[in-house]
């Protein structure tokens, strides 16, 4: 809901859509327990990201080999801890310059998962 994406959040909300708009940078917040266990995240960002990590090594998310840019985006993004022990995703910037473009198909799936609970017996995307 910052950047570009607060226009489209609000331009969706006038026309009536029932819109969740999330900030990448705030803090984590869904209840994923299950699935990530103890894990701590340093933003929300990661924790989504972490998620679909977690639901493909499950076999709970399913995404088709014909949408190549997420695998690539997905297997590109690096991640890491920081000084208090918290996941961490490599800056979307940081990524755009190593690989050549923005991670929006990635982002669009991870945001996806902003609901957030693990309730959901199986999500594909498509």
């Amino acid at each position: 809901v910052i950047g570009v994406g607060a226009g489209v959040v609000d331009r969706c909300r006038e026309q009536g859509l029932r819109v969740d708009g999330v900030t990448a940078s705030s803090a984590p917040r869904g209840d994923w327990r299950q699935l990530t266990g103890t894990t701590k995240f340093r933003n929300r960002r990661a924790e989504l990201y972490w998620v679909v990590r977690e639901l493909i090594a499950r076999k709970e998310l399913a995404i088709p080999r014909e949408h190549e840019d997420v695998w690539h985006e997905l297997s590109s993004t690096r991640f890491s801890y920081d000084s208090q022990e918290r996941v961490q995703i490599e800056a979307k910037e940081d990524l755009k310059q190593r690989v050549g473009r923005s991670p929006d198909h990635a982002d669009a799936l991870a945001l996806a998962m902003s609901r957030g609970s693990f309730v959901m017996p199986r999500i594909w995307a498509f």
